[in-house]
C-alpha cells in the first residue's frame, strides 16, 4: 500500500526517495539535532532565535549521483553558497511544502520551471560546507523542517495518476511499503528498483499493489 494521507489538521505529502539504489544515511534528522543543540544553534523558532540550524538526512553517495524530485512541484529558488548549502534547488509544493536538495554538483532546473516526481533535477556533489559527497535533503513546512522519513511511501497517485484497477506498474528504488493505507501501518518492507507490481485497488490518494518480487 502507498500513497498520500491526511489528517485532521493538515495535509500529509507523499514523498519518493530522492536517490536510487542502496546510499548509506550518514546523518538522520535526529542527529542533526542533537548537532545542534551540542553547538547551541537554533533548530526551531522560539525566544531569541534569529539565524536557524535546517535538520534534515544527509545521505552518503559519490558526486555525480542522479538527484530526483521526490514530488510534483515548482523550482522556487536556484543558488550556490559559498558556504552551507552550496549549490542548493528548492522545490515549493501543495500545502505549504517545501524540499531542499543541497550540495549538488549540477542543477538542471531554473527558478519557476515544473518538475514531474521523480525527475532528474541535479546530480550530487561536494560543493558548500561539506566534508565528502553527499546528499543533504530537508523537508520544510511553513518555512519549519520536520522528519521526512515519515513521508516516504511507495506508488502513490501522484507518479501515476491515471492507474486503474488490474494495471501493471514497476515500483522506485528504495520505496516503503506500508500494510494499510494510513502513514501508521506497519512498515512492511523496501522495494527494490522496477519492482513488478499489479494494482488491485484505489483508495483515495492510496494505492493496493500486489507484489511480484521483494527485496
Amino acid at each position: 500500500m502507498a500513497g498520500d494521507a491526511s489528517s485532521a489538521n493538515h495535509q500529509m505529502i507523499a514523498l519518493r526517495y530522492p536517490l536510487d539504489g542502496s546510499h548509506p544515511i550518514t546523518q538522520t534528522y535526529e542527529e542533526h539535532i542533537s548537532r545542534a543543540i551540542k553547538e547551541g544553534w537554533c533548530w526551531k523558532p522560539g525566544p531569541g532565535c534569529k539565524t536557524y540550524y535546517y535538520p534534515g538526512i544527509d545521505w552518503g553517495c559519490p558526486s555525480g549521483a542522479p538527484v530526483k524530485s521526490v514530488a510534483y512541484g515548482s523550482v522556487q529558488e536556484v543558488r550556490k553558497d559559498a558556504k552551507g548549502y552550496g549549490w542548493h534547488i528548492r522545490l515549493q509544493h501543495e500545502a505549504g511544502y517545501m524540499t531542499i536538495y543541497a550540495h549538488l554538483s549540477a542543477i538542471y532546473y531554473k527558478p519557476g520551471d515544473w518538475v514531474q516526481v521523480g525527475a532528474i533535477i541535479g546530480l550530487s556533489g561536494n560543493t558548500g560546507n561539506s566534508t565528502g559527497p553527499h546528499l543533504h535533503f530537508e523537508l520544510r513546512q511553513g518555512g519549519i523542517a520536520i522528519d521526512p522519513r515519515p513521508y516516504f511511501v511507495a506508488v502513490s497517485t501522484a507518479v501515476f495518476p491515471q492507474i486503474l484497477p488490474g494495471d501493471d506498474v514497476k515500483l522506485l528504488a528504495g520505496w516503503n511499503l506500508r500494510a494499510g493505507p494510513s502513514m501508521d501501518s506497519q512498515d512492511i518492507g523496501t522495494a527494490d528498483a522496477d519492482v513488478p507490481a499489479k494494482v488491485l485497488q484505489k483508495q483515495g490518494q492510496w494505492v493496493e499493489v500486489q507484489l511480484k518480487a521483494w527485496v
